[in-house]
């Protein structure tokens, strides 16, 4: 035998075996190593629940396109969210922690100022922690975020992470066309595209819909058969007015218009999506581009007796979709059964992009590549602030609740006592595996008053003498509507009402004669000294002294009580609504406790309330400016200190 003949034998006998390689692997096994880096476009629908898409089984034609777009990729058929809020869902993505120090939010917040809460205003972010798109900028990527969620706007970190912010306010009414309808984000985002084509990009879409409320002109009247635009309307109008999350108002035929909404705005998001798929096509963009389709959360649509989100861990709010597709470079058609996470998502899109991240930062998360790639051990239970899921087996820690998920997918029957050693051994697999990520963030408490003033709203106090307050269980205390106050008022002859909307939880003082008895509100903040700060709410404008404000405080019970020190419009709303800040003075905290009394007279020109109180502390250096009042949104030394949050990883 000659030496081309040998030559071409041990070449056949290779390529035999590379074939043979080939046709046998899975599917799921073809990940490729990518040459050349791939774009990264992140795509999260906001309050999107996975059993209402019709990839994941759903009964209704709710996602045609990113049924299609599954098909050309991965579907990962056991996603949670670890929270049932945005926020909170954000910061398990983007940082890939189970526990952390909630920073996704406005830099100014919504009163110019960082919302925090007694248990997390002194934490800081633990030593490790780095965000995904800390990783992706240090590996090169140029990094894009396009929002029309009113609270995820260029003021919130950690968008200020990204190279460009755009963000625009959702479209009330929207007509569909070809061109994408009137969707700003969408027109935006398809320039920009065009515009950085040439660059190595990631990009954050965050789409509202199918978030409440329900836009106009999307509603797919195959989702609402027999219902009249009449009822669609004053089923809108219902919703609006609902505050506690409680279905209990609504009966089964406004229940179905409300998930016949639901349903047409996810096709709504499913419209856009599609668009953006088809501008990747058309631009050339597709094939080098992966696209990651997640929802923050889900949405209860009736379930458990609640609609909307942010309370209890139904799977009707964490379980959400997560597909990752990209034709060209990732196996098609694929579906994974081991359950995955929102912390692994971050890890995920460093594996798949090829970024790393420096040394000493790391993240909780794992890759779900080796799953798709059926190699190593599946993961068998997700862990939610107050959950442990397997695919059998649920447990709520809140509610004691425990579910067999197989014969009760609904989750109505409750086994925990029944079942004691299966609760057991849920919680103890939780307590497992969540104590190295306890213990470090337990670490992170400083004791120390934070370098930049905050605020807690009055839902983080302890209220006392509680008899003077009343939650309503339906509805919410409307400040300008004083017949409304009045009605509630009558009916529980109670002097004061806690409001409470989802927004800003309010001390409303009752519009009567009666004068209310003094109320004591007390949290935990750190040692040090503080200017204090009360936001009053007003229906007129206060054009006098500050003693026109009519309300009183002390901080020590033994004094007396006396008036504030000074008072500061801080903005208005039309000529109806007027928020102003009232200076307490300083106040210095030596145990951690801290403790205020207040009294406000009856509001006969207009409805007052109570929104928060703001702490400034003193050692940051944010002292009050001669003759500048108490807006602090313009003093120089709260640009400066916003250097200091640089120093603990904020900005």
């Amino acid at each position: 035998m000659n030496t081309y003949e040998t030559a071409s034998r041990k070449i056949l006998f290779i390529s035999f075996f590379v074939v043979f390689a080939l046709i046998t692997q899975p599917d799921c096994a073809r990940c490729s190593q990518f040459q050349d880096p791939p774009n990264i476009i992140l795509i999260i629908l906001d309050s999107a629940r996975a059993d209402h898409f019709s990839c994941y089984g759903y009964h209704r034609n709710t996602t045609p396109r990113i049924d299609a777009i599954s098909r050309e990729g991965i579907l990962f058929k056991n996603h949670f969210a670890h929270s049932t809020g945005t926020y909170s869902s954000l910061s398990n993505i983007f940082f890939s922690r189970y526990f952390y120090k909630n920073i996704l939010q406005w830099r100014g917040c919504r009163w110019g100022v960082r919302h925090e809460t007694p248990n997390m205003v002194d934490r800081h972010p633990d030593s490790q922690q780095i965000s995904l798109m800390e990783v992706l900028s240090r590996n090169g990527f140029y990094q894009a975020v396009f929002s029309d969620h009113d609270l995820l706007s260029y003021r919130v970190y950690p968008w200020d992470q990204f190279d460009e912010q755009f963000h625009a306010p959702p479209s009330e009414k929207v007509v569909l066309n070809e061109s994408g309808g009137s969707d700003t984000i969408l027109a935006t985002l398809s320039s920009w595209l065009d515009e950085n084509r040439r660059r190595r990009f990631f990009v954050y879409w965050h789409i509202l819909p199918p978030h409440w409320p329900y836009r106009d002109g999307i509603e797919d009247r195959s989702f609402l058969e027999g219902i009249s635009e009449e009822q669609v309307e004053a089923v809108k109008n219902k919703l609006s007015g609902i505050r506690d999350g409680s279905a209990s108002s609504l009966n089964e035929g406004e229940l179905f218009c409300m998930q016949g909404l639901y349903d047409s705005n996810l096709k709504y998001a499913d419209y856009l999506v599609g668009k953006l798929y088809d501008k990747l096509n058309e631009s050339g963009l597709l094939e080098k581009t992966i696209l990651i389709i997640t929802a923050d959360h889900g949405e209860n649509l009736g379930d458990h007796g609640s609609v909307f989100h942010g309370k209890l861990p139904w799977d009707s709010v964490v379980r959400v979709p997560l597909i990752v597709s990209c034709p060209s470079r990732l196996p098609q058609g694929c579906k994974v059964e081991s359950m995955s996470e929102h912390v692994d998502v971050a890890p995920t899109i460093l594996d798949l992009s090829g970024a790393v991240a420096p040394a000493g930062k790391a993240m909780d998360g794992v890759s779900l590549k080796k799953y798709v790639r059926k190699r190593g051990p599946k993961k068998t239970a997700v862990f939610g602030k107050d959950y442990v899921r397997t695919l059998r087996y649920k447990y709520i820690f809140s509610e004691n609740f425990l579910s067999d998920l197989t014969r009760d997918p609904e989750e109505t029957v409750n086994i925990a006592d029944r079942e004691p050693a299966i609760k057991e051994k849920l919680r103890n697999e939780y307590d497992r595996e969540m104590k190295p990520f306890l213990e470090r963030h337990e670490k992170t408490k400083t004791g120390l008053p934070p370098p930049d003033p905050f605020y807690y709203s009055l839902d983080s106090f302890l209220i006392s003498p509680e008899e003077c307050f009343e939650r309503l269980a339906a509805g919410d205390v409307q400040p300008l509507d004083d017949e409304k106050a009045l009605q509630s008022v009558r009916k529980g002859n109670k002097p004061w009402l806690l409001n409470s909307s989802w927004s800003v939880s309010e001390l409303v003082a009752c519009p009567t004669d009666h004068v209310p008895m003094p109320v004591t509100l007390s949290a935990y903040v750190p040692n040090g000294t503080y200017q204090i700060l009360l936001l009053l709410k007003s229906t007129r404008r206060i054009e006098g002294s500050v003693r026109e404000t009519g309300l009183q405080y002390r901080f020590d019970f033994r004094l007396t009580f006396r008036l504030p020190k000074d008072f500061s419009l801080f903005t208005n709303l039309g000529e109806r609504v007027f928020y102003y800040y009232l200076d307490l003075g300083e106040t210095k905290i030596k145990d951690g406790k801290f403790s205020l009394q207040i009294g406000l007279p009856p509001s006969r020109n207009g409805l007052r309330s109570v929104g928060h109180i703001k702490f400034v502390p003193i050692s940051a250096g944010f002292a009050k400016e001669e003759g500048g009042g108490n807006d602090l949104r313009e003093n120089n030394a709260f640009q400066e200190k916003t250097e200091a949050l640089k120093s603990l990883g904020y900005l």
